[in-house]
């Protein structure tokens, strides 16, 4: 690598750099040796140290290792200091089966051309270590939190050191040495790629280790941090990677610093791993997301309810004003969307009214309204005109505000206004781009019946602009359970269910807005169990799946069940299909869960089309299933499988979540099981991206829910519930591949989550969206993440606002009976928790894809490399090749897209991306026959 003599002696002009590792460091002063500040937080913390090896390490064959020095404890990739100046990483695969050897995979870093040093360990952690093997003893290890290669090369020190997110790497480069001469070799992986967020992965027998991207920067007398800028350069020879730096200018008279390795969450928890954004949402009154879905560019939309009069509506650098700036009732609907790319609240907004009905209720006295899931449009659409995110739930105003814009697709839609009844269901149309409500209406029992209600839980859009809602009924007549009395809307040939009698619903409406066709369906209890939870069209649009329960002695589910499908008698929980063509007319519907329909003991609570296979989630009381109701696939021992309820007997109920996939052709029952731990788990929501289906929920278990599956992926243990319970992800390969289980982890902090949905994204920007709501405070290690830390527009609230617990320990107005029904074991309106528990809703981005990566070959060492000057006109370069000739330029973003594809002839050509979103690119110029030369740069 070239170096560039200094132009002044007192700033010289160098060329700065950064560099990447999946575990990392930090730095003040030890034995004189410089140790500088910690861009990251967290360091010198946590019980990731570094332990002396005594004697007490040993290789896979059995043999002492007295090389090692010292090594990381706790690190998903063990991380090994050893003597002649050497790293070695190493990752273990474990596997569940006796049949299959385990296998761990070493790729060792050392310094080109450095001295031969052993680590210095300095700053003593707390404790110490015994170690026992056969009748050899190593007692009184101590552990330390930082290891220094002093002098590893003239002037050069490489720190290794523990912090919150694990291990971190800091290269400090003192004055008066040559940065240039900074090269760190890899030896022991297969190939070498640059993934999306610009970290370098050596991938290793189709498994691969992460050099985290790194920071270059310096300290002034001031304590100012002054960043240097960098460009790293990568090359992979004769099995060799190697990574060297080149600088832009610094000062040359004080150290310079390349910092690798993750960042300590804010609000406490472990490594954040690929968790890229998480952050509290709402005011002052108690706030909770129900919902997350994402559109076809990789936005999120959400809705829930809020308590809050200043719920950010309008945070402050939205791209658009609020539909409903006010806050008009004493819970109110809320409904969101946030750019995929840069986390900014795009719009929000409030919708509800302000006049209960009756004012005297004595169950209900103040004006609620309440969005509960939310669906949004992603077809095709050369007309514009049904770019919508619809939203449905459930309101008792009188004054709620129903429209249908004459301007608007929706000119003869049905508008509904409130008629009566403790509470009716609401659908609302909010344009996609800028939240305006060009639609909405409510739907109820009839005119007059005070007795009557009707919840919106579930709604679908389909690519022709079809919209189906559905929920739950329920009526009395002088405190006596009577039928509904449910406007029924029947096309000749359409199923109606023997009339009203159901405790279920669905209403479908045209695309534009008026009513298709509606109709109960299910069992009708007198709590009010039976319920349509969830709704989703398959690929084609013209087939509606939906899921829930159906219990009691009241009337029947209709069991249709076609030769060769899945079918049960048995269980309260519900499946089917409706054919929207054809009446429409119930195609397919069982029971699940076994046990008798009278016993509400299993649910159907979320339903998700990966775009091959129907995937159903929910959970049950029953103390075992059979094989036929949760098949196990043919594949590898990865595929998570369970017959047993993990729960320990009551009291309470001992709940486990289930999943199932079905094949929606022939809807046979293809994969099954039982999760949960050793308390109450309940699965409420799934979806999907290009890989995987992802399913969240919530658990009061202590252990066996959550396991560590992915170094890569965020983890943390489940907390020690009592009166508490966590949110949870699960992951599961999607599509035609063998369900093996990917991902399974608690979030949240240490007083109490539900995660109450989920969404992937097949857009090229893929991430995974978690809403839900928390109890947790800042102090009670929720794990806070900032998106940009320097970029004005993502939205980010570090603090629970919450309020008083009015709403009831997350309990929200639809009294969400399955999660509050564990301390007496029935399923009534009891709460394990503080009735008064203030708690506001939050958000959480994880990536998507592992790995995500750009194939880079191996660049020539010959000083041929691709260069790229900032021009004065921002987001511009000048890009210069390493000789003349045809040349091609693509530059791809950090999706690994190619966004940009360039000609020119000739030693340089000029690149604007300015109409690029901000973030880091990567360029790759072509010539011929010859190697690709490629370069990083970022637009601000």
């Amino acid at each position: 690598m070239p170096t560039v003599t200094p132009s002044k002696p007192a700033r010289p002009i160098l060329r700065a750099a950064s560099f990447l590792l999946f575990s990392g460091l930090a730095c003040g002063f030890a034995r004189g040796q410089y140790i500088p500040p910690d861009l990251l937080g967290g360091e010198h913390q946590g019980s990731d140290v570094l332990r002396r090896n005594d004697g007490q390490t040993y290789a896979t064959d059995g043999h002492l290792r007295p090389d090692v020095k010292a090594y990381f404890e706790g690190s998903p990739v063990n991380v090994y200091l050893r003597d002649s100046s050497r790293v070695s990483y190493t990752y273990t695969i474990m596997h569940q089966d006796s049949a299959t050897a385990d296998t761990a995979y070493r790729v060792d870093m050392s310094m080109m051309g450095g001295k031969v040093v052993s680590p210095s360990l300095v700053l003593p952690a707390p404790g110490v270590a015994n170690y026992y093997r056969g009748r050899n003893a190593v007692e009184q290890v101590p552990a330390f939190y930082r290891g220094i290669y002093h002098n590893i090369k003239s002037g050069i020190d490489l720190h290794l050191y523990a912090s919150l997110a694990g291990p971190r790497m800091a290269i400090v480069i003192n004055p008066g040495a040559d940065p240039s001469v900074v090269k760190l070799t890899f030896t022991g992986q297969d190939s070498l790629n640059v993934d999306w967020m610009g970290s370098l992965k050596m991938y290793v027998k189709e498994h691969w280790m992460e050099l985290r991207q790194g920071t270059a920067y310096q300290v002034d007398t001031s304590g100012t941090i002054i960043p240097v800028d960098w460009t790293p350069a990568y090359a992979h020879q004769n099995g060799t990677a190697y990574v060297g730096f080149t600088f832009g200018t610094y000062d040359t008279t004080r150290p310079l610093v390349v910092q690798i390795g993750y960042g300590a969450l804010g609000g406490g928890g472990l490594d954040a791993r690929d968790m890229n954004w998480s952050t509290y949402v709402g005011g002052t009154g108690d706030d909770e997301l129900t919902c997350v879905e994402t559109d076809e560019d990789g936005n999120a939309y959400v809705c829930g309810h809020s308590l809050a009069f200043d719920f950010p509506v309008d945070p402050g650098n939205s791209h658009y004003a609020p539909f409903n700036p006010n806050a008009a009732g004493y819970d109110n609907a809320v409904v969101m969307k946030f750019d995929g790319v840069s986390k900014r609240v795009e719009w929000a907004t409030y919708y509800g009214g302000a006049v209960a009905n009756p004012a005297n209720d004595p169950e209900e006295p103040h004006a609620r309204t309440e969005a509960r899931k939310l669906a949004v449009f992603t077809a095709n659409d050369p007309a514009q005109e049904r770019q919508y995110v619809f939203a449905t739930g459930v309101t008792n105003c009188t004054d709620f505000g129903t429209d249908a814009n004459n301007q608007t697709i929706f000119s003869g839609a049905v508008q509904e206004n409130y008629l009566g009844g403790r509470s009716r269901m609401w659908v609302g149309a909010f344009k996609k781009e800028d939240g305006t409500r060009d639609w909405a209406t409510t739907h109820g029992q009839g005119s007059g019946q005070y007795n009557s209600r009707e919840e919106g839980l579930a709604i679908a859009v389909n690519g022709s602009g079809q919209v189906s809602v559905g929920g739950r009924l329920h009526r009395t007549v002088n405190f006596t359970l009577a039928n509904p009395v449910f406007p029924v809307v029947t096309p000749t040939g359409a199923y109606d269910h023997n009339g009203n009698t159901g405790g279920a619903f669905v209403v479908t409406f045209n695309p534009n807005g008026t009513i298709y066709w509606s109709t109960t369906l299910g069992n009708y209890d007198q709590v009010a169990y039976t319920q349509l939870t969830d709704l989703r069209y398959d690929g084609s649009g013209r087939f509606l799946w939906f899921t829930g329960i159906s219990s009691g002695a009241q009337s029947v589910l209709d069991l249709v069940t076609p030769t060769g499908s899945y079918s049960n008698q048995f269980g309260t929980a519900m499946i089917g299909e409706f054919n929207m063509t054809t009446g429409p007319s119930l195609n397919y519907c069982t029971r699940w869960g076994g046990g008798p329909i009278t016993d509400p003991s299993t649910i159907g609570y979320g339903l998700d089309f990966d775009g091959s296979y129907m995937w159903v989630v929910g959970g049950t009381r029953r103390s075992a299933v059979i094989a036929t109701d949760a098949p196990l696939p043919e594949g590898p021992s990865t595929i998570y499988h369970n017959l047993v309820n993990a729960s320990d007997p009551g009291p309470g109920n001992p709940c486990d979540g289930f999943i199932l996939k079905f094949d929606p052709m022939l809807h046979t029952l293809l994969y099954g099981t039982l999760i949960g731990g050793n308390k109450y788990d309940m699965l409420l929501d799934v979806g999907h991206d290009g890989e995987n289906v992802y399913i969240t929920g919530e658990s009061r278990s202590t252990n066996g829910f959550a396991t560590d599956l992915n170094p890569l992926r965020y983890f943390q243990p489940m907390n020690g519930n009592i009166n508490t319970r966590d949110a949870v992800i699960l992951g599961i390969r999607a599509g035609a591949a063998p369900p093996e289980m990917i991902w399974r982890t608690a979030f949240g902090g240490t007083v109490s989550e539900r995660g109450w949905g989920i969404a992937g994204s097949t857009a090229p920007l893929s991430d995974v969206y978690l809403v839900g709501g928390t109890a947790s405070q800042l102090v009670q290690a929720f794990p806070l993440h900032e998106f940009s830390t320097t970029s004005p527009l993502d939205y980010y609230q570090s603090l629970n606002l919450s309020g008083m617990g009015a709403g009831g320990s997350l309990n929200s107005w639809y009294r969400f009976e399955w999660g509050l029904d564990f301390e007496n074991g029935t399923l009534g309106f009891a709460t394990p928790e503080a009735s008064h528990q203030g708690h506001d809703g939050f958000i959480a981005s994880f990536a998507a894809y592992h790995p995500v990566g750009i194939t880079e070959p191996a660049t020539p060492g010959d000083g041929t490399e691709l260069l790229a000057t900032p021009l004065a006109q921002e987001a511009s370069w000048m890009i210069h090749f390493p000789y003349p000739g045809t040349w091609k330029l693509d530059v791809y973003d950090a999706t690994g897209r190619l966004v940009r594809s360039q000609h020119a002839n000739g030693t340089a050509m000029g690149l604007d991306i300015g109409t690029e979103a901000p973030g880091m690119y990567l360029l790759r110029a072509m010539n011929g026959a010859e190697p690709p030369r490629s370069a990083k740069i970022i637009r601000p």
